[in-house]
């Protein structure tokens, strides 16, 4: 019989499969693009522009979190949208076909809002941060609640959008947004990864009844509230994020009104923040499963430490590499009780699970927390993974030589 928590790191893995599984298509912004099979097709004013690419996708990540995906037997063509520097994201998004990924260009972008109305089906927004499939240099691609004629409460928002057209955020800069990087509402089954939330007035990110909802390898550091907040979000996904230095609790689940049962809180480093570290409500530990965090800033009364993680006092040594830096390195550094301290099974049980399909696994293994580049093929290290464009090589079995018998002599006759 399968634990419950066993059940649950087999639950998380199939939605972490899901999450990452556009990796092995270009997605995350490594540069990785498929051949176009058609012309450009550009529309006036900076608008974007429109390629038709064949590709062999795996499931998508916008399929939500809920069960265990059903591979199809036939893949069919997706459709992959460029989005210009100074094109309009949110038409992108209006007329893309269901299952589409928009690569939007290095540059600074307006805040914008998603609403049920304005997709048509699962999609996927990638910052094309190594400007290779959009045909520029490479840059941030930055999403300002502040720039622009209509300040915004938050950079992103998602709004009312329903399981079956949920959407994935990667790889963009989310930053002055009152109310946060990005707020999501109503909208179960999104996924944010490899994204940085820096320098809000509100929180870094806010689900509101956003069930099934995963955060997955996010740098949240410096927002004036909590890195991360939930409320009235069943089943939240919090793994491998590193959240320093936020004014208010690192991750906050649930409030006395609204209750976040079953939260899932893994390999994150949490730390300097001006509050606590997590922060479960009370009517939202049941079904909490929180370890192998590093967690420096404590627990809120009633909140359960995990029993890997790492709480001992780190004045003693270094965390990350220049974290008081403008931007701060949060690099680990060398040394640091981060590296190599995550869930043993982590990487273990995505091989084993997804049959060594490489592109997937390959989402934290292609990233580094340190500054020299070492991939981490490993034991997976705690935080945030800043990308690079290597994956961990598969080894390739060196062929043993059979064992060489010598042959009997056969006895010469005696004439």
């Amino acid at each position: 019989m399968i634990s419950r928590d066993a059940d649950r790191r087999y639950t998380f893995l199939v939605a972490l499969c899901v999450a990452v599984a556009f990796a092995a298509c270009g997605g995350g912004g490594n540069g990785t693009s498929d051949s176009t099979t058609g012309g450009d097709t550009a529309t006036p004013g900076g608008n974007p522009t429109s390629k038709t690419r064949t590709s062999t996708p795996t499931q998508h990540a916008t399929q939500g979190l809920q069960g265990t995906p059903t591979p199809t037997s036939t893949p069919t063509p997706t459709s992959s949208i460029i989005v210009s520097n100074g094109g309009d994201i949110v038409r992108a998004v209006r007329n893309a076909p269901p299952g589409s990924t928009v690569y939007i260009a290095p540059g600074i972008y307006p805040p914008f809002t998603l609403g049920a109305s304005d997709v048509q089906g699962p999609i996927i927004l990638v910052a094309d941060v190594s400007g290779t499939i959009s045909g520029s240099g490479a840059g941030p691609v930055i999403i300002d609640a502040t720039y622009g004629d209509s300040p915004a409460v938050a950079a992103i928002t998602l709004s009312g959008i329903p399981q079956g057209s949920a959407v994935v955020i990667d790889s963009f800069t989310l930053r002055g947004g009152t109310g946060a990087g990005i707020t999501v509402d109503g909208s179960p089954g999104t996924i944010i990864e490899n994204c940085t939330f820096e320098s809000n007035p509100g929180d870094g990110v806010s689900f509101t009844a956003s069930n099934g909802s995963l955060l997955f390898n996010n740098l949240l550091f410096n927002n004036s509230g909590a890195g991360v907040r939930a409320l009235g979000t069943d089943g939240l996904w919090v793994f491998n994020n590193t959240i320093y230095n936020n004014t208010g609790t690192g991750i906050a689940i649930g409030s006395d009104q609204d209750a976040s049962p079953d939260a899932v809180v893994e390999n994150n480093i949490i730390n300097s923040n001006g509050s606590f570290g997590i922060a479960v409500a009370a009517n939202s530990t049941g079904g909490y499963h929180g370890d192998y965090n590093l967690n420096s800033d404590g627990y809120a009364a009633g909140t359960p430490p995990g029993p890997d993680d790492i709480t001992a006092d780190l004045s003693a040594m270094s965390l990350f590499i220049s974290p008081t830096a403008t931007p701060p390195d949060l690099h680990l550094a060398p040394g640091s009780p981060a590296v190599g301290a995550g869930d043993p099974a982590t990487l273990a049980d995505l091989g084993n699970l997804l049959q060594n399909q490489v592109g997937v696994l390959s989402s934290l293994q292609s990233g580094t927390t340190q500054t020299d580049g070492t991939l981490d093929c490993q034991f997976a290290d705690l935080g945030y993974h800043y990308r690079v464009d290597q994956i961990c090589g598969v080894p390739t079995p060196t062929p043993t030589a059979a064992p060489t018998r010598s042959k009997k002599k056969t006895a010469t006759p005696t004439p």
